[in-house]
């Protein structure tokens, strides 16, 4: 079958979603009509891994196709790799019109990495020289004088919110998800018959758990817990029995009631943040099927890492990486021309080959720095294994 050419490419990046929290992985609980919809009309891999779980070295794999022993990025902060390419700065020099929007999260010492990548730099937390709360989405917000009810900056304001699990105080279009792709609409619209290689990165469902309203009202507050939310964390090492001690003593924002219920506001609000994206995501899916752009755009779906969020007992991704609720990460692809509607493909696949597939898909010289690989064959149907092992890494567990 011959490639289509000239394709555009869309992905859609959320923080900390655990895999199987999505309707297509038949996850009991989780409501994500769209991410559903997206993996009826192409290719889930259900043995994807992240490079790390924590999210700027999980990034920066991921835009550069390197593993973090080659890249060298291990933690949330550091100079930006000058001589590093990433896949937009491959497309941009092939023709396409490159943007990032969203919680882009990579290194900004002394200005961030992307900086000549992107024909359009809109973090929706930093400015491109990195400080912090200066961007378009933060000025809008304080436009409309709603700083102080903005989720991110309440979390920080108010440590006792910091546990918690509630509704935010902001609608779905004015949250961190509506603004970003509302300026990814406007990007597309206005590319005209260039095309485009675009990331759209999402906040949620990495906490704070506030999701708009609608989202929240779809879970009942009554909400069964993670099975394993009890398990005998004794077989672990001690920081992670530590961190299920310290999560076991969790009572919420009055700090007055049961553990069982504040961890159900938690995970409530974890799986409506996770409905919340889906939300974005299908306002994008949406836009390319009214534009008549679906027919030549690449679509993927997927996560810098996953999260716990109560799962084994404990609500942060940290301690304890060696866990598919960190490691593995959703995986959803839909490529114009490839006629594998609903497959599912239980072969590993990482983050990392994200940059070399694209470029393969889309017709463009290899990148040529990349450790990833050419999952290409995988998404036509093909069979053949890419690889033995997946691999995360984080030098602190």
């Amino acid at each position: 079958m011959a490639k289509p050419v000239h394709l555009n490419v869309l992905e859609v990046i959320a923080d900390q979603h655990q895999a199987a929290c999505m309707g297509c992985e038949g996850h009991p609980q989780a409501i994500t009509p769209n991410m559903d919809r997206l993996a009826a009309t192409g290719v889930r891999f259900a043995q994807a891994y992240t490079q790390n779980p924590i999210c700027t070295p999980s990034r920066v794999s991921i835009l550069s196709g390197q593993y973090c022993h080659n890249h060298g990025y291990y933690g949330l902060s550091g100079p930006r790799p000058l001589a590093l390419p990433s896949f937009f700065s491959h497309f941009k020099a092939n023709g396409y019109r490159t943007a990032g929007i969203g919680t882009l999260h990579t290194p900004d010492d002394p200005i961030n990495w992307l900086e000549k990548h992107l024909d359009l730099f809109e973090d929706s937390f930093r400015s491109i020289d990195g400080r912090p709360e200066q961007s378009p989405w933060y000025d809008e917000i304080r436009r409309l004088g709603l700083l102080e009810k903005e989720d991110v900056h309440f979390w920080w304001q108010n440590p006792r919110y910091r546990f918690e699990g509630m509704p935010s105080q902001l609608p779905f279009e004015l949250s961190q998800e509506g603004w970003s792709v509302d300026r990814a609409v406007r990007f597309m619209e206005n590319c005209g018959d260039q095309p485009f290689c675009m990331q759209v990165s999402l906040m949620r469902p990495h906490q704070p758990f506030y999701p708009d309203r609608r989202f929240w009202d779809m879970y009942p507050e009554d909400i069964d817990l993670p099975p394993s939310i009890d398990q005998d964390p004794s077989n672990r090492p001690p920081h992670f029995q530590e961190t299920f001690a310290r999560f076991r003593r969790m009572r919420g924002a009055d700090g007055r009631g049961r553990f069982e219920d504040a961890a159900r506001r938690l995970w409530r609000g974890y799986l409506a943040c996770i409905t919340h994206v889906d939300h974005a995501l299908g306002v994008l899916l949406d836009h390319l099927d009214r534009m008549d752009l679906a027919g030549n755009t690449i679509v993927i779906y997927h996560s810098d890492h996953g999260g716990y969020s109560g799962t084994h007992g404990i609500m942060e991704k940290a301690p304890g990486i060696c866990s598919e609720a960190v490691c593995r990460v959703p995986f959803i692809w839909r490529v114009p021309g490839f006629a594998n509607r609903g497959d599912v493909c239980r072969h590993l696949v990482e983050n990392v080959d994200i940059a070399p597939t694209l470029a393969s898909l889309c017709g463009l010289p290899p990148m040529n720095t990349v450790d990833g690989k050419d999952i290409s064959a995988l998404l036509a149907g093909g069979d053949a294994p890419v690889r033995q092992v997946a691999v995360t890494e984080n030098p602190w567990s």
